[in-house]
């Protein structure tokens, strides 16, 4: 089977960002909407006071194209034969050398092989466990779509490099579905590149991810300083506010690291919005 080089395909989406430099922060936007539910009360909470951040499948993201690629079927009857075994031992749980014998009794035609493994692809990318973020703060769209028409809050998070506890990596924008050859194997390709790229009309979201395999509606445990600032929305209420400042006394309490609390507000000069930290707080 074809080995994937993730180092190579990480480097390479670095370098179609252009010069740009890499962010301090990333932000995660949190909706806060009482009248649907209280699932973004609960992220905050957990995200503030319990240092972990839930993990989403992608069925449940806006982006009707997310996680998908163009499999491609295309190889050799070698392949093939060789595809064959390892669907036997990966989907059946049958051993290698049964596999072998197993596949002289029963011939698949190429037809199956195609459809068994455009089954597997679909369900194990519903199985993802994804968190996103994004490097444009200043976005007025993503206040506006995320974080519920400018009342909800986004929460600021300390980049500094790749890490076990924040492997968080930056999306791939294209004009087409990234290519991938699933009769040899590149199953490293399906999930990064089907999780890491999005179409050019998302482009504008400067979005990064944390994507774990078969970890959908789970959490991913981050470090105690990983959360430097909420930022509330321009149209965030005074009760929103509060829950923060409550927050802050609770960790202060437990002898954890605080988070500031900035404001967001309308640009006078331009379109974009404005992040201000609160009177009588210090900037890190």
């Amino acid at each position: 089977m074809k080995a994937f080089d993730s180092d190579a395909w990480i480097k390479e989406t670095l370098r179609l960002r252009g010069p740009s430099p890499l962010p301090l922060h990333l932000y995660k936007f949190l909706s806060l909407d009482k009248t649907k539910a209280p699932f973004g009360l609960l992220n905050l909470e957990d995200i503030l006071l319990n240092q972990k951040i839930f993990l989403s499948s992608p069925r449940n993201f806006n982006d009707i194209s997310d996680c998908r690629v163009q499999l491609d079927f295309s190889g050799s009857s070698e392949d093939y034969m060789k595809m064959q075994k390892d669907i036997y031992a990966r989907h059946e749980g049958i051993k290698p050398k049964e596999a072998k014998k197993k596949v002289r009794k029963i011939n698949l035609t190429r037809k199956r092989i195609n459809d068994i493994l455009r089954a597997s692809v679909h369900k194990n990318a519903d199985r993802y466990g994804i968190a996103c973020f994004t490097e444009h703060i200043s976005s007025p769209t993503q206040w506006a779509h995320y974080a519920n028409n400018h009342k909800g809050v986004a929460i600021e998070f300390r980049w500094d490099g790749f890490s076990e506890d924040f492997p968080v990596f930056p999306i791939r924008y294209a004009d087409q579905l990234p290519k991938v050859n699933v009769i040899k194997g590149d199953y490293g390709s399906i999930y990064l590149e089907g999780c890491y790229t999005k179409s050019l009309d998302w482009s504008y979201e400067k979005e990064w991810r944390i994507v774990k395999l078969e970890a959908d509606n789970s959490y991913l445990n981050i470090r105690q300083g990983r959360v430097t600032a909420v930022i509330l929305g321009a149209n965030c209420d005074a009760a929103t506010e509060q829950l923060l400042h409550d927050f802050q006394k609770q960790l202060s309490l437990s002898n954890k690291e605080p988070f500031q609390i900035k404001k967001a507000r309308l640009s006078d000069t331009s379109y974009n919005i404005i992040c201000d930290i609160e009177h009588g707080q210090q900037r890190n």
